[in-house]
């Protein structure tokens, strides 16, 4: 009888032990999914922002060059103006030299 008793504790204490090392392994288990979670959202947050980043630098890039077009072609336009009223000076010049040389041959 005290075998059976004995015999019956100890595979109730196995059975007890058991449980309780089903449940500490579900919650460290638990504890390892949520690490993995965070640890995929911490990820996940990094390569957004390293996308916004980049996203943010091509635009800068492409405006920067849109900028740089603009201030070429403005300097371009300006040394074409430039280039212009020199040209009609010039030939403002050579008209009224060309004029005074004509009215000088008419005086003599």
């Amino acid at each position: 009888v005290i075998n059976q008793q004995q015999i019956a504790m100890k595979e109730s204490q196995r059975q007890e032990a058991e449980q309780e090392y089903m449940k500490e392994k579900s919650q460290v288990q638990e504890l390892v999914d949520k690490i993995a979670r965070e640890d995929q959202q911490e990820q996940q947050a990094r390569w957004e922002k390293q996308q916004e980043t980049k996203v943010a630098l091509r635009n800068f890039m492409i405006e920067q060059k849109a900028k740089q077009e603009a201030m070429d072609r403005e300097e371009r336009e300006e040394f074409a103006r430039i280039e212009k009223y020199a040209a009609d000076k010039r030939a403002q010049e050579e008209r009224l030299a060309q004029e005074k040389e004509e009215r000088e041959k008419e005086k003599r």
